[in-house]
This record gives C-alpha cells, structure tokens and sequence, in this order.
C-alpha cells in the first residue's frame, strides 16, 4: 500500500477518519516526545504531555490550512505545551522555598518564575481579612517587629503572633490552590494584540455590565461584544482555560504589545504583569456571559470572498460620501449607512450609499408631525454612489442579489478587528441575521456584524 502523506493524512482526519490520525500519532509521536522530555526530567510527566499535545492537535486540526506542514505546526504545540508545563511548575517550586524564608526586597536579579510567585502572593494577601492583612504588612512588608506591630495597631502581641501564624497558613492554601488549578498563563505579544482588539469591542452602556467586559472562554477563546457587533478571537496562552471567566470595564492592553506576559486568574481578580510595565489589576465579574455562541452563523452556506485590502479601499471610499453630506438637525438624526449587495452573476460586492440613506427622525421629536419639506436633503438634486470590487461569491438559497443595510462606522470595526491581510470571508444568510466575517488566512480570527438580539 502506498505511503500516504502528511497532507493526506491531515485531510482524512479532519474529515472524521481516527485511522489516519493515529498514523500521524505514530509517525511523530517519537519525536514529540524527545523534544518535550528536553523540559520535563520525569518520563509519566512527559508521556502525559505528549498526549496532550496531540490531543490538541487534533482539536485544531481544521486549523491547519497546509496539511503539508504539519511537522512544524505540531513541533509549536509541543513547545508551548511543555513551556507552559515548566512555567507552572517552577512558580509552585520558588512559592515554596518562599513560605520558609522571611520575604525579602526582589532582587535586582530575579528570575521571572519568582517575579510571578511573589506576584501570586500579593493576590493571596488581598485575599486576607483585613486584620490578618493589617499584620502580614506591619510585621513582612515594614519590616515591623511584633512589639512594634502590636503597639501601632492597638493589639496584643499575642495577638499578632496568633494573626500572623492564620495569617501564613491562609496565604499557603491560597497558593497551593491557585497552583493546583494552574492559573498562571503565559501570553504572547498577539495574545496581547486580541486582548487589545477585544477592548475596543465592548460596551459602554453600564446598564448591560456583561458586555462592558471582555470573556475569556474555554478552549482558548476571547469574546467581546455591545449587542451591535462581536469579535472572536484566540488566546493561544489560555487554551487549557478550565472555566469561563469575564474581565470587568477598564482591561487596558499596554503597546507596544511586550514578547510575553503573565496573565494570573483569581476568584474576584486577575492580574496582568507585561513585564517591566507594572503589575495591572483586573476585576472579575461573578456572572456568566453571554449566549454568544447562539449568533454566530455558520461558516457553510452563501458567502462572498474578497481581498482584505480591497474591502477595505471600498469601505473608506465610501466614507467620503457619508457624514460631509448628511447633515443631522434638531429633528433629523443621521447614521452612517450603507448598502452591502452582493451578486453571484457578477461576481461581485458592491457598497451603496444615496442622499437619503440613514435619515431618521430624533426620538424627542416622534410624537411631532414632521414635515419632508424641512429635510436636510430638500433642496438638493438626488445623488446615489456605488463602489464595486470582485469575488469569488456563492449565494445558495439566498436571494439574487443578496442586500442588507449596516452601520458603516460598525462595518469598519468588523473589518479591522480581524486583521485580516489575505482574502476575507463573508457569510450571510438572511437580512435580518448577522454577518460573519473570517479571514481565510486566520480562521480563528472572526468578527460579526449585527442585528442580533441577546437576551
């Protein structure tokens, strides 16, 4: 029988075929484990890490666009699953040996291992009552003695010593709990730069908190969304996530984006350290998100593809026909909206906007009669302007042409948020549905453009 392929084998495994990729596990599965066993002393720990990288290599198989480089692609799995293996376990090894020393001032030497072990036990402190914290920073952290602690908090010193000893249990079972669960990430610097995008795609309305935030989800994902449009994208530092977690308002992603960062997730907060740039603190919402799964439309059906920078010459173009000539007044209000039609005998998609388009009447003034005369358009001769690039379109059962009127200030969020530089994916299904924007270059990066309803 002839010898198949990596690229055979990768198209049967996608496709569902568990022979092929256990041909896979068998051609590499020596060389996957040499390469980890350079982190890991103990063989079992090495074993087990050797399954779950390929466990995760078969998750994100269908990421994998050239089936012909899977060797390299699943080398990167390997050392950033045993990095991150070390990462842990050297933070639980320095938080030990530094349970039994008195804690000193950093030195101007330390390693990044205790850098995130002390980082890990200020998060335990904060933890604390406030009397058990009142003495650890007396007695640890002004370098206090017991008299001296005791004398300025109004205590006995007994008391202190009893404080400080629940204290210093406290503080290791906080520890050993958050080094049990292994909430310690490492973060590269795209990581950062999703981080960064997911910002800029929350809500600012206070009275809907859950979208105010950025949702870390499992496998990986970061989610961010105000109810008109939505960003997804992957954290490759967070994809052994255990449990959804929502960062609060007010997540700042410092840029220039550093080489790598410590992200620590605790019950009530979280803590960003960029390296350098100061320890930031991130408050954590005790709510779940929201169904954002629901909204997403699936990736088959009709889509158009296009040239990322091609899309966005048309979306900027048409920019220059929109706000300098629709004035918005007292009675009138003005959004910026265009037309997407999108057309399989032509091939093409085309962005629309006229002297009429995005005219609405201001919600104070509803109840009034409005008058058509006194429009911010009466008077002048009606203009419509088109802007039109190819692609590569296929509607199925959608109508011919396909139409649908967006937000163009919304549109270019989408656009960007995917940082697309190859062809860009559109998927649409109805008018009243969202769209979803793919790049085919980075599959996991998706944005969408709503209506959508979220309950």
């Amino acid at each position: 029988m002839e010898t198949l392929g990596d690229r055979d084998l990768v198209r049967l495994a996608v496709s569902g075929d568990s022979w092929a990729f256990g041909r896979l596990v068998e051609r590499y599965g020596g060389r996957i484990f040499t390469r980890v066993r350079c982190l890991v002393r103990q063989p079992d720990d090495a074993e087990d890490l050797v399954q779950e990288v390929f466990l995760l290599a078969y998750r994100r198989l269908d990421q994998l666009r050239d089936g012909s480089r899977f060797s390299p692609w699943l080398s990167t799995i390997a050392e950033n699953t045993a990095r991150r293996w070390y990462r842990r376990r050297m933070v639980q090894v320095r938080f030990e040996a530094s349970l039994s020393r008195e804690w000193a001032e950093p030195a101007v030497d330390e390693s990044e291992a205790e850098r995130e072990a002390r980082m890990m036990v200020r998060q335990a402190i904060r933890r604390l009552s406030g009397a058990h914290r009142d003495v650890i920073e007396h007695h640890y952290f002004k370098r206090n003695s017991y008299a001296e602690t005791a004398h300025q908090l109004g205590l006995e010193m007994n008391t202190v010593r009893s404080r400080l000893q629940k204290a210093r249990r406290r503080i290791k079972k906080e520890m050993s709990e958050m080094t049990r669960v292994g909430n310690t990430y490492d973060l590269t610097a795209q990581d950062l730069r999703a981080l960064y995008w997911a910002t800029r795609f929350v809500s600012t309305d206070e009275s809907r908190l859950r979208l105010c935030g950025v949702c870390l989800d499992t496998g990986g994902r970061v989610v961010a969304t105000d109810g008109a449009r939505l960003l997804l994208r992957t954290l490759e530092g967070t994809e052994d996530l255990e449990k959804q977690v929502i960062f609060g308002p007010g997540l700042e992603v410092p840029s220039p984006y550093p080489e790598r960062a410590t992200l620590m997730i605790g019950e009530e907060q979280a803590f960003l350290n960029p390296g350098g740039e100061g320890e930031l603190e991130i408050p954590i919402l005790d709510e779940p998100y929201v169904n954002y799964g629901a909204v997403i439309p699936e990736t088959g059906g009709s889509l158009i593809r296009v040239s990322s920078d091609e899309l966005r010459n048309a979306v900027n173009l048409i920019a220059e026909h929109l706000e300098p000539r629709h004035p918005a007044t007292e009675v009138w209000t003005y959004t910026p909206k265009v037309e997407i039609e999108v057309s399989e005998a032509r091939q093409t998609l085309r962005l629309i906007t006229s002297r009429d388009m995005g005219y609405g009447v201001a919600r104070e003034k509803a109840d009034a009669p409005v008058s058509h005369d006194d429009a911010p358009w009466a008077g002048v001769p009606y203009w419509r302007f088109t802007t039109s690039l190819e692609g590569q379109a296929n509607l199925e059962d959608s109508p011919e042409p396909f139409r649908i009127h967006v937000n163009h200030d919304l549109l270019c969020d989408v656009i960007s948020g995917i940082e697309a530089e190859g062809p860009v994916d559109m998927f649409f299904s109805d008018p009243r549905k969202a769209l979803l924007f793919v790049s085919q270059d980075h599959p996991d990066r998706k944005s969408i453009l709503m209506p959508m309803r979220m309950e």
